[in-house]
């Protein structure tokens, strides 16, 4: 039997992705409506980049890197990894590394002095061996629902 190498790619996210990367978030998180107006504000702002997975041509990821400008550090810039999702056929093929090797690769040529990210309990090993480590602790608080 023959085997066939797959053909991976990691590029920014386009304006014309916008409906596969609703899939892919409703699959993973809740439902996700597309909304193109918001999707256009996102691509054109550049302290927010999404960034993509591709195995041979379909987009099987997708996770957002935000850089906060600070005056601390000197008007240093700082990361926020968020909305890391893989395509259940995908999962377990080492997309998701690659998505945040790239985003930290991104960060850390727009300056960025840190990279942060939330994550459930259960996916701390998974961003440990993405070189992340636990540090400090998240407080959060939520709009009333109406």
């Amino acid at each position: 039997m023959e085997s066939r190498q797959q053909q991976i790619t990691i590029r920014k996210a386009q304006y014309e992705d916008l409906e596969r990367l609703c899939e892919i978030y409703s699959e993973a998180f809740y439902h996700t409506k597309p909304s193109q107006l918001q999707w256009w504000k996102i691509i054109e702002d550049d302290t927010q980049y999404y960034s993509i997975v591709e195995v041979d041509g379909k987009i099987m990821g997708v996770a957002a890197l935000i850089t906060i400008n600070k005056i601390l550090r000197s008007g240093s810039r700082m990361g926020l990894i968020e909305d890391v999702a893989i395509d259940s056929e995908a999962r377990g093929l080492g997309l998701g590394k690659l998505l945040i090797k790239h985003l930290i690769e991104v960060g850390f040529e727009r300056g960025c002095y840190k990279i942060i990210l939330n994550c459930s309990d259960t996916n701390i090993t998974f961003y440990e061996k993405c070189g992340f480590h636990k540090a400090e602790n998240q407080m959060r608080i939520d709009r009333p629902k109406s």
